[in-house]
């Protein structure tokens, strides 16, 4: 219990583990609650993937990202130039995009 209290205390992790419905998450909660510290609860089963806790990876193209940027700048070149003017550029920028 001591333990589990320093560990609350100094917001370290802690992996609890036993048969459900016994009072482990509430003893820590009551610990954390006594001590005044912010308490994040993270259930996990057999099943739990570490994505579960860090995330996944999800692969992402440099179009895709860029994409917004290339609208905004779009956006803004015809505001600022005549388009008709500047077709050859803009047929070779879309070219390249």
């Amino acid at each position: 219990m001591e333990q589990i209290a320093v560990c609350v205390n100094r917001t370290e992790p802690v992996l609890l583990v036993g048969e459900t419905g016994v009072g482990k998450t509430a003893i820590v909660q009551l610990l954390a609650d006594r001590i005044g510290t912010t308490l994040r609860v993270v259930n996990l089963s057999q099943h739990s993937d570490s994505s579960d806790l860090i995330g996944g990876y999800k692969p992402v193209s440099i179009p895709y990202l860029l994409k917004p940027l290339k609208k905004e700048f779009d956006e803004l070149f015809a505001a600022t130039f005549d388009t008709k003017r500047n077709e050859k550029f803009l047929r070779h920028l879309e070219n390249v995009w």
